[in-house]
């Protein structure tokens, strides 16, 4: 898609988020709606610049930061080819912002074996469907905790 047709997209309504970042413009389609009004759980893959859009937009918004160490992250961005190292770690240590005051943050760190942080991620999924996460905390990235696999 072109920047205009992206420009377009977006004027059309055709997305329910979007954000640009890294130089790429991204986003999630509204028919995720329909969905979230049938009553469904629904995932996406978004920036963290986009969860206050999110956290406005839609009710009950949980976050699942996924992460891993400095240099588990640069060596899987650098593994893509699209960034030299040293960009990759620049993207890496660069300031992100806090998450919005209220939503719900779990951190999932991904530096062992996959099958541990799908384990997580999917025991924070259930969690979420039967209503057993814990009620939303102000939190920022200063005061996230990880969760590691059991």
């Amino acid at each position: 898609m072109t920047e205009m047709e992206f420009a377009l997209a977006v004027a059309e309504g055709a997305f329910a988020l979007w954000w640009r970042a890294h130089g790429n413009s991204y986003g999630i389609g509204s028919f995720i709606e329909s969905h979230l009004d049938s009553g469904a759980t629904v995932v996406v893959n978004c920036s963290r610049a986009s969860i206050a859009d999110a956290c406005e937009r839609f009710p009950n918004v949980a976050v699942a930061e996924i992460t891993a160490s400095e240099e588990v992250l640069v060596a899987r961005i650098v593994a893509r080819g699209r960034e030299t190292a040293d960009q990759a770690r620049e993207r890496v240590l660069r300031k992100v912002p806090d998450y919005p005051g209220g939503v719900h943050v779990e951190k999932i760190v991904n530096d062992g074996p996959l099958s541990d942080a799908v384990t997580r991620f999917c025991s924070l999924l259930t969690g979420l469907k039967n209503g057993e996460v814990r009620k939303p905390v102000p939190v920022n990235a200063e005061t996230v905790e990880p969760l590691r696999a059991p």
